[in-house]
């Protein structure tokens, strides 16, 4: 690997460890976006109304913190009577992509449970007509998922 290569993935490296935390905090960073303004035009125009510098920034700080303060209480509540569960029972079922990824997955089971007896029905009648294969026993648990054949 030449230097120009090794220099490109350490920048490359570094560039996607920014972008990862960047991305981690951003939701944060929307958030205090989002009140800058409001809580800036709040402390403006109190110092406009005549309150002093120290009432301005209060008033500036506390524009959020009620405005956040009653977002939470609403979503205390609603939690506490059963809002958030209607929400997201309704989101489960009306949520077409996931119902047709759940459909197809219930066809896949259905299946493989249909492949699976097929297989025992297979090798039970080859049995009977004295065909054997060196298999292991455990192999045909259907829990653990690899088929170990000697």
């Amino acid at each position: 690997m030449s230097r120009l290569d090794s220099l490109k993935a350490a920048f490359a490296h570094r560039l996607g460890t920014v972008t990862y935390f960047r991305g981690k905090g951003q939701s944060w960073v929307e958030m205090i976006r989002s009140w800058v303004t409001p809580a800036a035009a709040g402390g403006f125009y109190s110092k406009y109304l005549g309150l002093s510098g120290r009432w301005s920034i209060v008033v500036a700080i506390l524009i959020p913190v009620v405005v956040e303060g009653f977002g939470y209480l609403l979503g205390r509540f609603l939690y506490k009577h059963g809002g958030v569960a209607v929400d997201y029972d309704l989101a489960w079922k009306r949520d077409g992509y996931k119902l047709t990824h759940i459909a197809t997955l219930e066809r896949i089971e259905s299946a493989l449970g249909a492949a699976l007896e097929a297989q025992k029905i297979v090798l039970d009648r080859l049995e009977r007509t004295g065909v054997s294969f060196p298999v292991k026993e455990e192999s045909h648990d259907p829990g653990r998922g690899d088929c170990a054949i000697e």
